[in-house]
């Protein structure tokens, strides 16, 4: 008997396998980042299609077969419908950064509520150069955590555990300091 593992996901990317099944890139609270199969979600009557569209955060179910995840059930919590350019354009570039620089089945909580954070903040209908503002706390917040950018004091407030992005409160730290930061440590990274 397989174990059953019940957890929330956000979905990162799909790549179609076979005739209607999918291989999907799930970035998870408790195994991180995991590509799992879903068996015949792209045909009609799939009742998981709409709950594995890309930046749908859900609750799945998953077994771990000899070589795969299988995806047997999940339910949609929300579904971060992006409408504009500017705004697909940081959520794009944010999941591509996270397939970039995070190992898969590794857990990462705090990426994870971090990644859920961007997702929910980019549903409010920032300006662009606040959306701008909120891709970049979301770089330096994920390198911390990754252990590329070293708890620094100049970083603390941004690096706090309760930090947001609102639209009234300008960043704590100049814009070119935490892109120069950011900077640094990809390129640290060799990645």
């Amino acid at each position: 008997m397989h174990h059953i593992y019940h957890t929330n996901s956000i979905v990162l990317d799909t790549f179609p396998t076979g005739e209607a099944d999918m291989t999907i890139l799930l970035f998870t609270k408790e195994l991180g980042m995991i590509s799992a199969v879903a068996k015949s979600v792209r045909s009609a009557k799939s009742k998981l299609k709409y709950s594995l569209q890309i930046g749908s955060i859900s609750k799945v179910d998953l077994v771990r077969g000899k070589q795969v995840w299988r995806i047997i059930s999940a339910t949609p919590v929300d579904r971060i419908n992006i409408l504009d350019q500017e705004t697909r354009r940081v959520v794009s570039k944010s999941f591509r950064f996270i397939k970039r620089m995070v190992d898969k089945e590794k857990e990462e909580k705090g990426i994870y509520s971090d990644l859920e954070a961007l997702l929910f903040s980019t549903k409010k209908g920032h300006s662009s150069e606040k959306l701008g503002e909120i891709e970049l706390v979301f770089y330096l917040r994920s390198l911390f955590r990754l252990g590329y950018i070293a708890n620094n004091l100049e970083f603390k407030d941004i690096l706090a555990s309760e930090y947001s992005v609102n639209e009234d409160t300008p960043l704590s730290l100049p814009r070119k300091k935490i892109l120069e930061a950011i900077k640094n440590a990809i390129y640290e990274s060799h990645l």
